[in-house]
């Protein structure tokens, strides 16, 4: 009879293929006919859209498909309020927006087509402060919603009480600053459409079925019509649990008949990720 192997190390079952480097990232994958998607973001913090002219986008050689927000069927997303934009259409709520969307032959014709699309804002003071936000009137960021995202008291017990009895009473106000989670592999998804009106996306995404509810809800098809595969994740820490690029992708997928992917940079990620 076998002894357990009580105090072993336990094998992981990705070992292998992580120390031969064989494990297959979405950036790794490839399918016949894949086009290759880059948004272009807004650099600037706050501002209406005026318009956005992507003619001369679209007439470059490479370029398959442009898309804009107006081309999403309901276009707001997110885990609890519905107040992102997938692309930003008539409001720039941050740098990190995406404003348009490129499918090319390659990732450099796709990137070179951001610079041909023209976006013309009217700028809108920007408030970099939480509290000072606080104090503005109503309506706020999100019109006809303040600027309180929740209000919770929390009480137990006799505070006040407690507070005069106490030997000292310490009163504070703390800042940090803003953090990435940095993974080391940037966010990414890859979508494509069958012939039976089905979609499968693979994507770096923490919480599939939150995902499938938002894309089935922003490209306005049935979650039954919509696969997510989850890949190998190369670093998550919470920052990869909402859609970021998935409905994009799956339009600009059904629009051109062929497979799009797209890959964060760098920069996207610290820009444009949650």
């Amino acid at each position: 009879q076998q002894t357990p192997a009580v105090r072993q190390r336990a094998t992981r079952p990705d070992a292998r293929t992580h120390g031969l480097g064989q494990t297959k990232y979405i950036d790794d994958m490839y399918l016949p006919g894949m086009l290759f998607a880059k948004i272009k973001r807004a650099g600037v913090a706050s501002a209406r859209i005026v318009r956005i002219d992507t003619s001369e986008a679209e007439a470059m050689p490479g370029v398959v498909a442009v898309l804009t927000g107006r081309d999403i069927p309901c276009n707001s997303f997110g885990p609890s309020l519905k107040d992102q934009p997938v692309l930003a259409d008539e409001r720039v709520f941050h740098a990190g927006d995406g404003v348009a969307a490129v499918a090319a032959v390659t990732e450099q014709i796709a990137t070179e087509a951001l610079e041909k699309i023209h976006v013309e804002y009217e700028p809108i003071e920007p408030v970099l402060d939480p509290l000072l936000s606080l104090k503005l009137e109503t309506p706020g960021l999100h019109a006809p919603s303040p600027n309180i995202y929740g209000h919770k008291v929390i009480k137990k017990g006799d505070v006040e009480k407690a507070f005069a009895e106490s030997y000292r009473v310490f009163e504070g106000q703390f800042r940090t600053q803003m953090v990435e989670h940095v993974p080391l592999e940037p966010h990414s998804a890859l979508a494509s459409w069958d012939a039976n009106g089905r979609v499968t996306i693979y994507s770096t995404l923490g919480r599939i079925t939150l995902g499938r509810a938002d894309i089935s809800r922003t490209i306005g098809v049935p979650m039954s019509r919509i696969r997510i595969i989850a890949t190998i994740v190369g670093g998550n820490f919470g920052g990869k649990n909402e859609i970021t690029t998935e409905p994009v992708l799956a339009l600009l997928s059904k629009k051109t008949g062929r497979p799009v992917k797209c890959t964060f940079t760098r920069p996207e990620e610290f820009m444009s990720s949650t």
